[in-house]
């Protein structure tokens, strides 16, 4: 006779079957009209506004050695910005490699969705869920609206997600000084990337106060 135990995980790991194959197939299903529907999002542009443009100006403008224009400036025009520099240093960087100022936006959009993925992933492994359940929930992460429209975008909002995501899962997964030291560093590049990103960090702290 199987133990009682034996039997409820027999039981569980059968009802969660459907389920991890539902995620899986809708994981599938987000990927494959995610990547069928972002080159035709990139060429139209409609995902494009002025809080792309206020973004591909700073990441132009440091490119040609101006990082925040004055407020007025007689050659350059009015400037000023609440955005911390990370993704527009980062584009910068591709134009100064000769990338084009919208295919190196996008690029960094795609990457950064991917960033999101891998972060989601890891932490959900720390967490202890299986490698396909894991992968599943964390590329859904891009279903949403606020996430499609990111990466068919030019901003610097999915970036700083995608390190926070990466930090905790540090936090979850590594053990000692280095678990804390990997933390500081994600967290430092998400806070330069949007000051929200603090927010993570709090997330963090209650998380290690908590064990």
């Amino acid at each position: 006779m199987a133990p009682a135990g034996s039997a409820r995980g027999d039981r569980a790991g059968g009802a969660a079957g459907p389920a991890v194959g539902l995620a899986m197939a809708l994981a599938a299903a987000l990927a494959l009209s995610t990547a069928l529907r972002m080159p035709a999002a990139w060429a139209s542009g409609n995902a494009l506004n002025h809080v792309s443009g206020a973004w591909l100006t700073l990441a132009d403008d440091l490119a040609h050695g101006t990082l925040y224009r004055p407020l007025h400036d007689p050659a350059l025009g009015y400037g000023g910005t609440r955005y911390l520099p990370l993704a527009f240093a980062l584009q910068a960087a591709l134009l100064r490699a000769g990338a084009g100022l919208l295919a190196s936006g996008w690029a960094l959009s795609a990457a950064a969705g991917a960033l999101l993925v891998a972060g989601g992933f890891l932490l959900l492994r720390a967490l202890g869920l299986r490698k396909a359940p894991a992968l599943a929930f964390a590329a859904l992460a891009l279903g949403g609206f606020a996430a499609q429209h990111a990466l068919s975008a030019i901003r610097g909002d999915l970036l700083p997600v995608a390190l926070s995501a990466l930090a905790l899962a540090a936090l979850a997964r590594l053990r000692g000084p280095p678990r804390v030291a990997a933390a500081a560093v994600l967290l430092s590049l998400a806070f330069a990337a949007k000051p929200t990103a603090v927010t993570a960090a709090a997330a963090g702290a209650l998380w290690l106060a908590a064990r």
